[in-house]
């Protein structure tokens, strides 16, 4: 009675297992059926394995790698490439003979400069596994999110889990050429997740009309020892980085998180390609990055010399642009004055277009909601603006 209890547990445990690893141990369940007495207690255990493999066809592993950013050069443009290799797909199920597996790939393409072409000559490249490669190849206009390789390679070690780490998928090369760009083979490092501080989900980012402001928003599967979130933004191209906020990170978390940000202070000329990433600080101040996304941003602003938003306001801090020649007669006052249908009235003097931005937040917090007309006079010059508070 012992015997087949232990028996019935050795079984249960093995389909445990099968659920992580696929269905590389159920011989070895399978196997144990010699070990039982009865026909009873042999349909107890097929029973038992019946279930574990209609739970655990195909399972994949589950293991996570982000790889280094890629940067390609052509004539006026640039190409930012962002790969993480996500999962092992097990092809078949040979074992106990060995396993052919694939390893799925999702990555994003951003074409930025100038003068960006609508597709590459060639993106593609290589996963190295040990020393097995896998062949993978991204559609040349960037298009698309997941790929999946197809070299098929062979594991003849049944009591090596289909996992990224455990096969030791650790790095690639991806070999690119495009017009004004010559070809070039780029080798890059992935990272396991177990080493990762943050394993990334989402990040999207929208352009709102209505705000005027860039919408972003991210998501995390696990965190370990993240402090802080900083958004850094760069116009028209990818190498020149400015913060443009931060968001407190939750420390340690195994649970989905969501978070957004939102980016009011645009440039002030409009009409441009935004570029942001969010670089994830540890509370011992190393930090990663993660991908790099892009929003096209509209010409914002009319062709007057100051600029109100955003508006309608709808209880956001109103902010004042100078979008004029540089401001350098410094004994040229700015004189802000605000009023509305209530007999609600205010004026300030600055000296710079920087002060005058800060001056008019602290003009309006005392005004109620509804139309508000902001004048501003400096030299001999005046404009007045509708503002929706």
């Amino acid at each position: 009675m012992i015997d087949t209890l232990l028996i019935r547990i050795k079984a249960l445990w093995l389909s445990i297992l099968a659920r992580i690893y696929g269905r590389l141990v159920q011989v070895d369940a399978l196997n144990t059926l010699g070990n039982l007495g009865t026909d009873g207690q042999r349909n107890g255990l097929l029973l038992v394995i019946g279930l574990s493999i209609l739970f655990s066809i195909a399972t994949p592993g589950t293991s996570h790698a982000q790889c280094e950013t890629i940067t390609l050069n052509g004539t006026n443009y640039t190409v930012t490439v962002n790969l993480s290799l996500t999962e092992i797909i097990v092809n078949g199920d040979n074992c106990p003979y060995g396993y052919n597996y694939d390893v799925g790939v999702e990555y994003s393409v951003v074409f930025g400069g100038s003068s960006p072409p609508p597709n590459l000559d060639n993106l593609q490249g290589n996963i190295h596994c040990g020393g097995q490669n896998l062949f993978f190849s991204i559609p040349t206009n960037g298009s698309g999110s997941y790929v999946v390789s197809n070299g098929n390679q062979y594991q003849g070690d049944c009591d090596v889990p289909p996992t990224l780490e455990a096969l030791s998928c650790n790095r690639l090369t991806l070999n690119s050429s495009g017009p004004g760009m010559s070809y070039s083979s780029t080798s890059t490092t992935c990272e396991h997740e177990n080493t990762l501080p943050v394993i990334w989900n989402e990040f999207q980012i929208s352009y709102s009309g209505n705000t005027k402001a860039v919408d972003l928003s991210w998501s995390t599967f696990k965190e370990t020892f993240n402090d802080v979130y900083i958004i850094e933004r760069s116009y028209n191209g990818i190498s020149d980085w400015e913060q443009a906020g931060e968001i407190e990170g939750a420390g340690w978390s195994d649970e989905l998180k969501y978070y957004t940000f939102q980016d009011i202070k645009l440039p002030a000329q409009g009409g441009g390609r935004m570029y942001y990433r969010i670089k994830q600080v540890d509370l011992n101040n190393a930090f990663t990055y993660s991908k790099i996304v892009a929003v096209d941003i509209p010409k914002l602003f009319s062709a007057k010399t100051w600029t109100v938003y955003p508006n309608p306001a709808k209880g956001q801090a109103v902010n004042l642009a100078y979008q004029g020649q540089t401001f350098s007669n410094s004994h040229e006052k700015i004189t802000l004055k605000a009023f509305n249908a209530t007999q609600q009235f205010g004026n300030i003097t600055v000296s710079n277009p920087q002060e005058a931005d800060i001056a008019l937040k602290t003009l309006l917090q005392n005004f109620q909601s509804g139309l508000v007309i902001v004048e501003i006079s400096w030299g001999d010059q005046l404009e007045r603006h509708k503002l929706m508070l």
